[in-house]
């Protein structure tokens, strides 16, 4: 069993910029020069992340892969995800996710199962999906994980750490949105601009 304690910041959505200087400075850059900001930094997501597609099933469903793999989840059990990584080397790993409810510390248990087990949930996932370009690099000694999501105009960044003091003390890149359920993933996957994504109906 783990614990997921991180930090979201919106940097931009639906043509609004929300990111600080901090983030500008990531990509050499002037703040008030909005444009070559947001440009350099989605050409590098895109051109040096992995393809991200992940969805969500029910409960219910899951339990045959808490069987399957043995998983004795000590909490009760929020979400269930699962999540291909198509990355840079052209292949592919899926991995299976249980979550608690919360916002910044969650329990969290993940495994990496087969294509054979991800595939039997394809059409249950593809009502609840998301997909998004990933890239990850450190800031001020933590791993970010910058994300751009394909089918609307949303770019995050996520922060993990061992504890919420270390996290309230990294410069903010954007607005801190980690309370506001809106951007959970679980509720993005909900909106129908994800389902126009072609990844997983070339299945």
């Amino acid at each position: 069993m783990g614990k997921e304690i991180e930090i979201k910041f919106l940097i931009r959505e639906d043509g609004i910029n929300y990111f600080t200087e901090a983030f500008s400075n990531i990509f050499q850059l002037d703040k008030n020069d909005k444009y070559s900001v947001l440009k350099k930094a989605n050409s590098w997501v895109i051109g040096n992340g992995d393809v991200v597609t992940q969805g969500y099933i029910s409960v219910n469903s899951a339990k045959n892969i808490i069987s399957n793999y043995g998983i004795r989840p000590d909490f009760h059990i929020k979400e269930a995800r699962l999540r291909e990584v198509y990355g840079k080397d052209m292949k592919s790993r899926y991995y299976f996710t249980l979550k608690s409810d919360g916002s910044m510390t969650r329990n969290e248990i993940e495994r990496e199962i087969s294509y054979d087990i991800f595939k039997q949930y394809l059409v249950e996932l593809s009502e609840k999906r998301i997909d998004k370009f990933r890239c990850c690099a450190n800031f001020q000694g933590l791993r970010g994980e910058f994300d751009v999501y394909m089918g609307r105009d949303l770019f995050v960044v996520e922060f993990e750490a061992p504890s919420i003091e270390i996290l309230n003390r990294i410069t903010p890149l954007g607005n801190d949105v980690t309370n506001d359920p809106k951007y959970k993933n679980r509720n993005l996957a909900r909106d129908e601009t994800h389902r126009s994504s072609h990844f997983w109906n070339k299945r």
